[in-house]
């Protein structure tokens, strides 16, 4: 499986803010392809519509600085 990074946020992950934070630790990873696996795990508990919102959120996020994302439910 290799070595992984994980950045763990309690809110205010999607904010301008966080951009810094997500490239420093993109710039920690050693293997895998660049791409960022999005897990709004708090959020599923609030159903399927509050879910799939912070999962856009998160994709456009990561678009907005030139990263691959994909949503993991």
């Amino acid at each position: 499986m290799g070595d992984r990074t994980f950045s763990v946020f309690g809110s205010g992950e999607f904010l301008p803010w966080s951009v810094e934070v997500d490239r420093y630790a993109l710039s920690l990873a050693t293997s895998g392809d660049g791409s960022v696996v999005v897990i709004p795990a708090a959020s599923a508990m609030e159903g399927n519509d509050v879910f799939f919102d912070w999962a856009r959120k998160g994709i456009a996020h990561y678009d907005s600085m030139g990263v691959e994302s994909r949503v993991k439910s």
